[in-house]
């Protein structure tokens, strides 16, 4: 399981781009793509920069009916890849995070 804390913020790339090409749905970062299924295309288009994790978690279970707990277990899991893959990055917590 994910060491993200539920109030992180993912921040999608810039450089990455949603696209579907015969009937499937890609993420393209560089030369790399990866094909989604389902939750992990409706968590791409649910991350905004804005919504932190137990946001998405809740948009989650409104859409697929689920526990809280499976989609966050889901969503600690997407996200653990789209960050290695490059697709998102974590903004630091507001507990955590530098202050302005």
């Amino acid at each position: 399981m994910s060491t993200f804390d539920p109030s992180a913020v993912p921040i999608p790339s810039i450089y990455v781009r949603r696209r579907r090409y015969a009937d499937q749905i890609h993420l393209i970062l560089n030369n790399y793509y990866a094909v989604l299924d389902e939750v992990p295309d409706f968590l791409w288009c649910a991350i905004d920069g804005r919504s932190n994790v137990e946001q998405l978690a809740a948009a989650m279970c409104q859409k697929y009916d689920c526990a809280t707990e499976a989609a966050l277990d889901a969503i600690y899991g997407i996200l653990d890849v789209f960050v290695q893959e490059g697709f998102v990055t974590i903004a630091p917590t507001a507990r955590g995070g530098p202050r302005f």
